[in-house]
């Protein structure tokens, strides 16, 4: 079980009290200074420990130790791999090697709980592996342990602090958790984490834990994942927008949306911590299922070509029809047509669906197929991944099993009143890829783009579903 615990100062406050000076607002970068390493020598000396440190309980010690002894309680079965997260500073890289040291002190002395908490080892993950990872000096009962500091997590430079710092801790913790769901242990560190840890619990399911100095024993504050997530359509909205690629570029008068959330920094060029969060959790964690957003555009895309196209009365319309591997009469995982377009005169594929009998010996012919997608899945190279990852094999399947299809419309939607011009032509090139890297002139396709007005109320799809989807505008390549 991982455990990722922030950390303050506050083993040295409750037992160094008036100790550490020197090294008080010393940044790590001061570690070799001469005005701090006697205070650092004289922390890590054995017998300073043994006389005021070794003989607290884990209650007494410090608020991160006394969590993590109530996590193992609670899970008296799994071993803690705790990661140590130290803030830019001095001190907190010395309470990281006092902690080990207490816990290196009872799990020597037998203590079960200490034994099943292990101090993890370095971890070189991403981006991670840029950061400085300080080794430990307790190795009998800690060999592997390491301490991670964070850049620029230090208030002496607020700036600093709030643009690269917040920015680190972040990317620290998501390479740390890979696919799992760490336990946050949020009881030490700067209080000014607090609030972004806790949404990112939120949004990325990290239970959080939490004790201070004067909870007793047995007393935890846990706080797991509430059934909240974000809005698709304002997700739609925003998340192109984030991209750090082309954000310097766009008009500031276009990002008022995303500024009011909070979501970027003053001067509108780059993301705040709460954007960084919000872009990642969108760009790498989000559901790749389709959401609830691109079924009902798929809905409204089925009415407007089965009432308000010019050749409505020459086709019928069909909606998600699935591409059946005629080997095993199953659908292949994650292709289907989102929309095709059949001659009236030949509508086998509709008329299979209706009467509830499709398989992969009914074949289309003179139809058109639509592809449904958000401006994201183009604007955004993560997002465009699984385009190339899924669509040439519709691309073979409706090249090699059915006839080619008449026309193929690829139909992107936006929330975007206004798309920036570096954010269009970059979908462009991504659009440009999927005509000549994957249908390779297999069949003539064409990009479409429907621009949505969902209004921010209580009733947002209640009037999306009531208007009607007005013209499909080309996108020229």
């Amino acid at each position: 079980m991982k455990v990722i615990t922030t950390v303050g100062i506050s083993i040295l406050t409750q037992n160094y009290q008036g100790q550490f000076a020197n090294s008080k607002d010393a940044l790590l970068s001061d570690w070799d200074n001469e005005r701090v390493q006697g205070e650092i020598d004289k922390f890590r000396n054995e017998d300073n420990q043994t006389n005021q440190l070794f003989p607290k309980t884990a209650q007494e010690v410090c608020a991160e130790i006394h969590t993590l002894y109530e996590i193992a309680k609670q899970n008296p079965t799994e071993t803690l791999q705790v990661y140590l997260l130290a803030t830019d500073t001095v001190t907190s890289v010395i309470a990281c090697e006092l902690m080990i040291a207490w816990l290196n002190f009872n799990k020597e002395d037998g203590d079960e709980t200490s034994q099943r908490i292990q101090i993890a080892a370095a971890v070189s993950t991403g981006e991670l592996g840029v950061m400085r990872q300080q080794r430990s000096i307790y190795q009998s009962a800690y060999p592997d342990a390491f301490i991670l500091p964070i850049p620029d997590l230090q208030v002496k430079n607020p700036n600093a602090f709030q643009t690269t710092g917040f920015s680190n801790l972040l990317t620290a913790i998501n390479a740390i958790a890979g696919t799992d769901k760490p336990i946050l242990n949020i009881s030490g560190g700067y209080k000014a984490t607090i609030p972004i840890l806790t949404i990112m619990g939120q949004i990325y399911g990290y239970p959080l834990r939490y004790t201070h100095e004067d909870s007793k024993e047995g007393q935890i504050i846990g706080l797991e994942k509430l059934p909240v997530a974000f809005d698709a359509e304002q997700i739609e909205r925003i998340f192109p927008l984030l991209d750090e690629d082309v954000l310097p570029n766009i008009d500031p008068a276009l990002l008022n949306e995303a500024a009011n959330f909070g979501l970027l920094m003053p001067d509108r060029k780059k993301r705040s911590p709460l954007g960084t969060l919000f872009f990642n959790y969108v760009n790498n964690f989000a559901p790749q299922g389709k959401p609830a957003l691109g079924v009902f555009v798929e809905y409204k895309l089925l009415e407007y070509f089965a009432f308000f196209w010019k050749d409505r009365k020459s086709y019928k319309v069909v909606r998600s029809v699935p591409i059946i591997d005629q080997n095993e009469e199953e659908k292949l995982k994650g292709n289907e047509i989102d929309l095709l377009l059949e001659p009236i005169e030949n509508a086998s594929i509709y008329e299979a669906i209706i009467d509830g009998n499709l398989t992969s010996g009914i074949k289309p012919s003179g139809y058109i197929a639509c592809e449904v997608k958000p401006f994201s899945s183009f604007s955004n190279s993560t997002k465009f991944k699984k385009i190339r990852e899924q669509f040439p094999k519709t691309c073979n399947y409706i090249s090699s099993e059915w006839d080619k299809p008449k026309e193929f419309y690829y139909i992107v939607y936006t929330l975007l009143d206004t798309i920036p011009d570096d954010l269009l032509e970059r979908a462009k090139d991504r659009m440009k890829r999927v005509r000549d890297e994957m249908v390779l002139q297999r069949f003539d396709i064409s990009f479409w783009l429907v621009k949505l007005s969902i209004p921010i109320n209580v009733d947002t799809y209640t009037n999306f579903m009531q208007e009607r989807i007005a013209s499909l505008e080309p996108i020229i390549l």
